[in-house]
Parts: structure tokens; sequence; C-alpha cells
């Protein structure tokens, strides 16, 4: 080859790696174009992204989301350890992960962990990893990072508040059940089953009516189809529990809205006062018992009542024989006794007789006994003398005692009576009595 054309050779090859030079730089241009643009999507990203090696253990990578979701600079989150913004459970669960990893067991690739920020609060966040393999090994990871705390807060809240109510549904002291539209039982508490002495699952799925009488069936779907104009209005039902044993419920019903008509199902509280109702039937027996009791007492004291008025009338008729026997027997014996020529002595004493024996035969001396039963049979004598007049003198000459013992029987007799002091003579208020 001669020199011009070696020449030409070498004018050729250099042409061919210029082009190839040209191409090269419009390729490298465009690369970096390329990597400019994916670096900056990187850093805007509207959710953070970070990359993970995991033979440091340490961030080689993270955007500007990540660092404004935690507030730690740059410089901050790539010296730190993978986990040490991990709260204390989600770290324990992601070192529970990467030995599943370590031996071979595969591991959801979404994840949500709590992560600390830098002010010492803990957000939710969901992690989607994209693990980047070399041959066998895990190398690291690439991490897209969703900020979730409110919806999960909120999720949370919402659980909690479920929970809540759903421990204060078990755990009250009334039966709840939940119907579909088709009257079919769709859940209920632990205290309904208590009280209808069927498990849960032997309710669940059936028809109400099935447990109740026709009659309370009847009701039942009328209220709960909303054909009653106050469906929401309390009512009572009778039924039976599982062993057959009766019982009485008062049943507040609610209709759940749903769809075009309105009526999605329903639901009821379920209070069961049978106690009550057996204590009220109970006491209407009881009063019934009583209420013949006490016909039966009217009649027996109708009865007694005419019984005594009987009795009133024979102790009249007695009394009235003995006052005309007394006059017609016993007073013309007086007369004679005192024209018999007695003494003294002897006449005050038939004089006394013959007014005892007529005070005996007149009505109005039928009490005078009865205030005399707090004196002794002396002072019962004594007071009888001063009744009819008789001075102390000739009373003790009557009872052979002395004046002045008779004065201290009328004493006595004042005081019992409750007449000592009082000014009132003895002889007027014993005829009073």
């Amino acid at each position: 080859m001669t020199t011009d054309e070696h020449h030409s050779v070498l004018q050729h090859r250099i042409e061919v790696l210029e082009e190839e030079n040209a191409v090269l730089k419009e390729t490298a241009t465009r690369h970096e174009h390329q990597d400019a643009f994916y670096r900056h999507l990187y850093e805007n990203a509207p959710v953070g992204m970070y990359e993970l090696d995991f033979l440091t253990g340490r961030c080689v990578s993270v955007n500007r989301t990540v660092l404004e979701y935690t507030g730690y600079s740059r410089e901050e989150f790539m010296a730190m350890n993978l986990v040490d913004f991990l709260a204390d459970e989600s770290r324990q669960r992601f070192f529970e992960r990467l030995a599943k990893i370590q031996r071979g067991e595969e591991v959801p690739t979404s994840v949500e962990f709590q992560i600390k920020v830098k002010d010492g609060r803990t957000i939710w966040a969901l992690l989607e990893i994209q693990f980047i393999r070399q041959g066998d090994r895990f190398r690291g990871a690439s991490v897209v990072l969703y900020n979730i705390d409110e919806i999960k807060r909120a999720a949370l809240a919402l659980e909690e508040s479920e929970e809540r109510f759903r421990k204060l549904v078990e755990t009250m002291n009334e039966g709840l059940i939940i119907l579909d539209q088709d009257g079919h039982l769709t859940y209920v508490n632990k205290h309904l089953e208590d009280i209808s002495g069927f498990a849960a699952e032997e309710l669940v799925g059936r028809k109400i009516h099935e447990f109740l009488s026709p009659e309370a069936s009847r009701l039942i779907y009328r209220k709960l189809n909303g054909k009653e104009n106050d469906v929401r209005r309390s009512f009572e039902i009778a039924w039976h529990r599982k062993n057959g044993q009766k019982r009485y419920s008062i049943v507040s019903p609610q209709i759940l809205g749903s769809g075009e008509t309105g009526i999605g199902g329903s639901f009821a509280i379920i209070t069961d006062f049978t106690a009550k109702k057996q204590a009220e039937n109970a006491l209407r027996r009881r009063e019934r018992e009583l209420q013949e009791k006490n016909d039966r007492l009217e009649e027996m004291n109708t009865a007694l009542q005419t019984l005594v008025k009987m009795r009133e009338k024979d102790r009249e008729d007695i009394e009235n024989a003995l006052s005309a026997n007394l006059k017609r027997l016993i007073e013309p014996l007086i007369e004679k006794l005192q024209n018999s020529g007695l003494t003294d002595r002897q006449k005050m004493i038939v004089t006394l007789l013959s007014a005892n024996l007529a005070e005996m035969s007149a009505s109005h001396s039928k009490g005078l006994s009865s205030r005399f039963l707090v004196l002794t049979p002396v002072e019962m004598e004594v007071a009888n003398f001063v009744r009819h007049g008789r001075t102390t003198k000739e009373i003790a000459t009557l009872m052979n005692i002395s004046s002045r013992t008779v004065d201290m029987h009328r004493l006595n007799i004042r005081r019992k009576l409750g007449i000592h002091r009082t000014g009132t003579n003895l002889r007027s208020f014993l005829l009073s009595v």
C-alpha cells in the first residue's frame, strides 16, 4: 500500500470515528438529559423514595418528600441506620421480615410501619419495597413511602370505636337483634343468647317468626316492616325459651333506612321482664285471694253483727225481766222490812239496799262498775255510800270503822279517780259517771 493509499484509509477511519464520536456524544447528552429528568422526578416525586444498602445498613439515596415527612436533613437521614427511624413495634416486625428473607421465604412487598420523625412524633407509612438482588443474595431495596398517617389513624379510631361499641353491645343487660329486610336474624348479642337459651349459631340466618307465637309474629312483622304509624313505640310479647319456659319481653324496635323504599332492615332492643311479670301475676293472684277472704270476712262480719244484735236484744229482754222481777218480788219485801220496827242503823242499810236495787234496774247505771275497777272492795263500798249522800260519820257507823279511816278511803278514791286537788266534789263526780 502506497503512502497516499494509507493516508486515505486513515482519513476514512478518522471520519468514521468522528461520526461514531458524534453519535456517542449525542447519546451521552440524551442519557444525561434522561438522567436529569429521572433524577428530577425522583427528587420531586409526590411520594417518598429512598434506596437501602443491606451491606452497610444505610440509605444510599433519599428524595425530598421523605425528608419533608420525617423532618431530617439529607445528611442526617443518610447517616442513620435503616431501622433508626422505625418505631419499636415496627422495628420488631422489620427484623422478623428480614429473618424470613434470609431463610429464603417470601414476604409481602407492601408493609405498614410506624416511623419516627425528628420532632419525636410517629407517623404511619405504607412502604412498597422492591428488593435488589446480586446473585442469590439481596443487596438492597428500593422503597416507595406513602404517608398514610391520617388515613391509618382514622381507621384505628374507627376500629377502636367499633370495638368499644361491640363491647358495649356484648355486655349490655338487654338483648339486641338485627334483622335484614326479609326478617332473617343477622346478629344477636350475648345477652340475647342468655335469655333465649339459643346459641348465636342457632339463631343467625333464621327468621324471627320461627321463635314466636303467631300473634307475636304478626305484631313483629307489622312493626319491623314499617306498617305501623308509630314503628318506634315499644310493645310487649310473650315467647318461649329453648327449654320451653315462657318469657315476657319488651321490644323496642328501630327501622334501618336503605335503598329507594327506605326500609333496609331493622334492629330491636329486647328487655326481659319475666320476673316482674311473674311478680305482677303473683300479686294479682294474691289480690284475688285477699278479695275473696275479704268477701268472706264481710259475710262473717254481717253474720256476727246480726248475732250481736240478737244477743243485745236477749240481754235487754233479760234486764227488763230482771228489773220487773226486782220490782215485783224484792221491793214489796223491802217495804215490809222498813215497817218492821228496825233500828236507825238497820233502816239506813235497808234504805241503801233499796237505792242500789233501784239503780240496778235503771238503764242509766250500766257503766258504773267499770269506773270503779281501780278501787278496792272497801273503797268501792265507801264510794257507794258517798254517792248516795251519806256523811263521813254515817259511813263510819254503817261500816263500823272510824271517821278518820273513812276520810283516808275518800282521799284514796279521789286519787285513783284523778280528781285529787282539783276542787271537784266527790259525790257530784260519782253521780256523773
